[in-house]
């Protein structure tokens, strides 16, 4: 009864609390004198039926009085009633008025019986489309299960409050802290009432703390890791040349190939660093356009080739998913290039071949294998190769792939585009015989 009587309430639209406050005192008013008049004319009845002779002479005022006197206790009483009235709708024109947050009031059932404007703003409805419909309807699916469980809560008289996801008529959602109290009447269950905040921003803010406490930890590890090797390295060949000033000049040759090879790994990882520092402040910024992959994948093997000019390598791309459009940008190339380099650096030998698949599934998206011949990668080891940054992040993974900052690239760069990144066995069931690194590319649409 309750609920119906807000929701028939809320209907007839919503008036400034403060113009409502002064038009009820002139209301009250009008009504005691509605009573004084309604008391009048009683006692002007009394006096008629005096002359006409229905009262003895003796009960003339006695008369005038109780029929006045009922005039102004009729006032009193339509006084008291519409006072009530009046504080009813403040409250629901204070509650209708609050914009730090959604008010919601549904039934024993869960449909909406009220909701104020900052509600309605949130689902992007008006309030007459939000006023009947349930409100687990306006809930992001993926977030419906909670909801129901905290609805039997209240059902049991149990407030709740818990953090959901609410869905607007565009489809955009928005994070929420749902503080809800039932209404009960005595033990029977009535409805509920509830405030609803937008923490989309605080969320935000969250996530952004979190991954730059992720950041700074992995900038740590490479310092203490991955540069102190590097630094090791080339130390250690630098003072090989100062202990043997008449080095052959074969041998001298090939130690400052390996300094200089050192030094290309820093300039390498610190390229990737900064590419990485850029993903994870620009990650509100997905691709608006589309990439082709196979130019992506083609631009890719020749930047690889061309960093290993003193071995044979052989890239062959077999594409049989014909043109493939996906969303991406430029660093779609930068993707592929990390996942054939490593192919090609981790292939043991003085020649490396390796092979890029593209291929479509019957009723999926297209999927790229990129298949090299190297050590292979265990079992214990796949779902933890691409994990340096994060909470999965994993020193189980062999020293040569997780190493290095490029699978840490890929994945953040497949993460922003949508796509999917995994490793499995070149041929499945046998790990020492290679390693498939895989891209799943949804359509550009």
């Amino acid at each position: 009864m309750r609920c119906a009587y807000i929701a028939a309430r809320g209907k007839r639209g919503v008036a400034s609390a403060r113009a409502g406050s002064a038009d009820g005192a002139g209301q009250g008013y009008r009504e005691l004198l509605l009573g004084a008049v309604f008391g009048a004319v009683l006692a002007i009845l009394a006096v008629l039926f005096q002359e006409l002779r229905l009262f003895g002479g003796e009960l003339r005022a006695l008369s005038v009085a109780a029929f006045f006197s009922a005039g102004l206790l009729f006032g009193a009483v339509l006084w008291v009633a519409a006072a009530r009235e009046r504080a009813t709708r403040r409250v629901q024109q204070a509650i209708a008025s609050v914009n730090t947050g959604g008010v919601v009031v549904d039934d024993k059932d869960g449909t909406i019986v009220f909701a104020n404007a900052k509600f309605c703003e949130m689902v992007g409805l008006a309030r007459g489309e939000v006023v009947g419909r349930r409100f687990i309807e306006v809930i992001a699916p993926e977030s419906r299960q909670l909801a129901d469980s905290e609805f039997m809560r209240r059902r049991l008289g149990a407030s709740s409050v818990y953090e959901t996801a609410l869905r607007d008529s565009k489809g955009e959602e928005t994070t929420v802290l749902v503080s809800a109290q039932s209404l009960m009447a005595g033990d029977k269950y009535q409805g509920s009432a509830a405030f609803i905040l937008d923490i989309t921003a605080r969320k935000r803010s969250e996530r952004e703390v979190e991954q730059a406490k992720e950041l700074a930890e992995f900038f740590l590890d490479l310092i203490t890791h991955d540069i102190s090797n590097v630094n090791q390295g080339v130390r250690g060949y630098a003072e090989l040349l100062a202990s043997a000033p008449d080095l052959a000049p074969a041998q001298r040759k090939s130690y400052l190939t390996k300094i200089l090879g050192q030094i290309d790994r820093a300039n390498n990882l610190i390229s990737n660093i900064k590419k990485i520092s850029e993903l994870r402040w620009a990650w509100r910024q997905p691709p608006a356009g589309s990439v082709d992959v196979e130019d992506a994948i083609r631009q890719a093997i020749g930047m690889s080739m061309a960093s290993f000019p003193e071995r044979q390598v052989e890239v062959d791309l077999k594409n049989d998913a014909g043109r493939v459009e996906a969303r991406g940008d430029y660093l779609s190339t930068e993707l592929f290039y990390n996942l054939i380099h490593n192919a090609i650096k981790y292939t043991p030998g003085s020649r490396a071949a390796v092979t890029v698949e593209m291929r479509r599934g019957a009723a999926g998206p297209a999927v790229v294998r990129v298949l090299d011949q190297g050590p292979g990668i265990p079992d214990s080891a796949k779902e933890v190769m691409f994990s340096r940054i994060g909470p999965d992040r994993s020193a189980s993974a062999p020293s040569g792939y997780h190493s290095g900052t490029g699978l840490t690239l890929v994945r953040l760069i497949a993460e922003r585009f949508g796509w999917r990144v995994w490793v499995e066995d070149r041929i499945e069931g046998e790990p020492s015989k290679g390693a498939a690194f895989c891209v799943e590319l949804p359509p550009a649409a």
